[in-house]
């Protein structure tokens, strides 16, 4: 799903209060942003807060959404934080807003992720208590590759295709690797790119 696509499934035209897990450095939020636009959606009506772990991702935040959207017409509201899913899942009602539909976007990449905090993260029944609209935007299934096979240098997180994986019957391949270039203090995994391919 895209932000326009969210915003037509929410379109009441109740105010909206976004709230995405895995923002990166914005991508979402300019999507988001541009869909208001795009239906004439009243900007001062939706709320936006982003939740990345990566510091690099959230520093580079604000040059992007200039870089695409330009100065001072984002919305000074709206703002991208340091956290994790794991730090989400027991914390998540102080992300909700009374008065408003409270959203929840999951914008990270499922192998990104522990398995056991997706499952926890699908199954918590106070998310699903307090937001009443719950999307995935992971990508893999639907583009059947995967981005390189690493360990983060700065999440918490390993890789985990068992997430994406499970969902059916998949075929690997290597595309690409960076040879004698590991992530450091992980000697058993390279840079690689894989390929999956869908067989059921």
């Amino acid at each position: 799903l895209t932000a326009n696509e969210i915003l037509l499934q929410e379109g009441d035209g109740s105010p909206l209060n976004v709230v995405e897990i895995g923002a990166g450095s914005g991508s979402f939020a300019i999507d988001l942003f541009m869909a208001a636009k795009k239906q004439n959606r009243d900007i001062s009506s939706l709320d936006y807060h982003g939740i990345e772990p990566t510091s690099f991702m959230r520093n580079n935040y604000e040059a992007n959404i200039e870089s695409r959207i330009g100065k001072g017409e984002y919305p000074t509201s709206w703002t991208i934080d340091e956290g994790s899913l794991e730090g989400f899942i027991p914390d998540c009602r102080k992300y909700c807003k009374t008065g408003k539909r409270n959203i929840l976007a999951f914008s990270g990449t499922a192998h990104h992720v522990y398995s056991s905090s997706m499952k926890a993260f699908l199954e918590d029944e106070s998310i699903k208590k307090e937001f009443d609209s719950i999307y995935i935007l992971d990508v893999t299934e639907r583009h059947g590759y995967t981005k390189p096979y690493y360990m983060w240098a700065d999440c918490e997180s390993p890789e985990c295709f068992d997430n994406v994986l499970l969902r059916g019957i998949w075929q690997r391949s290597v595309l690409w690797e960076v040879p004698n270039d590991v992530v450091k203090g992980y000697d058993n995994l390279t840079n690689s790119w894989i390929r999956c391919t869908r067989l059921s």
